[in-house]
């Protein structure tokens, strides 16, 4: 590869590599109409990872060329900037979520003892107000028709009104979303541990292929390659 032509590729990579990285950090404003998804941020954190040291090694050959030392110099911390950074955001989710509790069964635990509490106020409770009232937020928080003790005291399956009926939708698709949202967020973290071992082996891998290859590189090639080193 002629040495004039690595300038110019590091700065091709460099706007590759800091467009995509910045994008996979936000990922709020896609531009040219595309819908920002999770995946299409994972596939942008994959390419830059590949890019990390290609520029890296561009950096280091640009280094051995006297007026282009200043330019390899800023070459290889534009690449190692995103580098750290990475491994450190990386990491850290990694670190957390190791430690993240599982939920679901807990709060399913909660919402039994709740269900069980409230049956027992619908059934039991001293005036009819509450236990009306008790039936009414079994049916409006966990959608469940439940029997109550009327001011007969005869046994009464709860009729929700309209209103309730409403009540309870909402109340359910507000549920939905934000276990939606959770589900989310543990997705991200769940591929932190992947990201930090592809960005640590992309980046070694490629930097000693690249450094094996300048070493042992036949010859024949040697002679076809313009270099600047002694």
């Amino acid at each position: 590869m002629n040495d004039q032509f690595l300038p110019k590729l590091s700065v091709g990579l460099q706007v590759i590599m800091w467009g995509l990285w910045l994008f996979s950090l936000q990922g709020k404003t896609v531009p040219f109409g595309l819908s920002e998804t999770s995946e299409l941020r994972f596939v942008s954190s994959l390419i830059v990872a590949v890019c990390i040291p290609f520029v890296f090694l561009i950096g280091l050959k640009l280094l051995h060329g006297a007026d282009r030392r200043p330019l390899g110099f800023g070459t290889c911390l534009s690449a190692m900037i995103p580098f750290t950074f990475s491994l450190i955001l990386y990491g850290v989710g990694s670190v957390t979520f190791a430690r993240l509790p599982t939920t679901d069964q807990s709060l399913g635990h909660g919402d039994a003892s709740r269900i069980a509490a409230l049956t027992e106020r619908a059934l039991n409770a001293r005036s009819a107000e509450g236990r009306v009232g008790a039936a009414e937020v079994l049916y409006t928080s966990f959608g469940v028709k439940s029997v109550w003790t009327n001011a007969d005291g005869s046994l009464e399956r709860f009729d929700p009104s309209a209103d309730q009926d409403k009540a309870w939708a909402e109340g359910e698709a507000s549920v939905r979303d934000a276990q939606a949202k959770v589900d989310r967020t543990r997705g991200q973290f769940r591929r932190m541990p992947w990201m930090f071992a592809v960005y640590l082996c992309a980046f070694w891998l490629i930097l000693l292929a690249g450094l094996g290859w300048h070493a042992y590189r036949p010859r024949s090639l040697r002679s076809l390659v313009s270099t600047d080193l002694p």
